[in-house]
């Protein structure tokens, strides 16, 4: 039962890693599809910052896992040659997190 139970949690914790990257991917896309057009009344944030920022604070909630997964099964952000200087002096998490800001900074500029 041990090599099949091992076996299973392999394949769970596979899956787990790509439906970590992929909500990540998503988020991303999210961040592009939404640019802003006007500024925010008042000068507030824009409401996909604070949707943004409120998930990204959910998902620490769960950093190690989130770490461990993208050391494991690899960075999706290793198509982007900016960010592969930091990278090897970053943890994947904090490179995806910074990719992330970078993405909203674009789009309220």
């Amino acid at each position: 039962y041990s090599v099949s139970l091992r076996n299973e949690a392999l394949t769970i914790w596979k899956r787990l890693g790509e439906a970590i990257r992929g909500i990540f991917m998503e988020l991303e896309n999210l961040i592009r599809r939404d640019p802003a057009k006007a500024a925010v009344p008042g000068g507030g944030l824009h409401p996909i910052t604070r949707y943004v920022m409120n998930y990204l604070r959910a998902a620490c909630r769960s950093r190690q896992t989130l770490e461990q997964v993208f050391e494991d099964y690899g960075h999706p952000l290793k198509e982007y040659p900016k960010i592969d200087d930091r990278m090897s002096s970053s943890s994947s998490l904090s490179v995806q997190m910074d990719w992330i800001m970078e993405l909203l900074e674009s789009n309220l500029e």
